[in-house]
Order: structure tokens, then sequence, then C-alpha cells
């Protein structure tokens, strides 16, 4: 974190980067866990009292998944003609104000 004298407005602005692993709420079509990989990066500004949060999120989540044999359309969907594999990239932005006292 690069940081400033605190008599000044802006006190300092944290960056950060890292790895996580995370349980998904949905279990595989065997009742097994799924398990996601991601990866975040982000960066804030302390202003004074105040301070503003920007985080990149991007994880991978995989898995063989329960599906019905047959789809609306005619022919079989792509995670069942890869026998059941499923693959989901989540990415998102999150933002956050707050204050200390």
């Amino acid at each position: 974190m690069w940081r400033r004298s605190t008599s000044r407005a802006l006190a300092g602005i944290p960056l950060r980067a890292g790895a996580y692993r995370n349980r998904s709420l949905l279990p595989q079509s065997n009742g097994a866990e799924r398990t996601g990989v991601g990866v975040t990066a982000g960066a804030g500004v302390l202003w004074r009292r105040l301070t503003l949060d920007l985080a990149y999120v991007r994880e991978t989540v995989s898995g063989k998944i329960a599906e019905f044999p047959t789809t609306a359309f005619s022919g079989f969907s792509v995670s069942q003609k890869e026998d059941g594999a499923d693959k989901a990239v989540l990415r998102q932005f999150l933002f956050s104000i707050g204050t200390r006292f």
C-alpha cells in the first residue's frame, strides 16, 4: 500500500491481488462437491475518512452435471456431448464505499 501523510486529503492507494478456492453451492451429478478456482485484483483510494474500492473477480467452476436426456431442440446439448462435463466462468466487478469513525 502506498500511503502519504494523514494530514492531507489523500491518505493512500491500496493495491492487492490473490487467488482462492471456493466450494460451489451446486453439487456434481454424483453428489460430490464442485470447487471453483478464482483470481482477484483490486485497488482503492483512502481519502480522509472515505474508502473507495474496486475489485475484479474471475472464477472457474467445473464438474459433471445432471441434465435431462432431451432438449427443447433436436440433438444434444454441449454438456451431453461431453459426457455431462460442464465449465462455468464467472466474471464480475465489485465496488464498495466505506467510512472510518
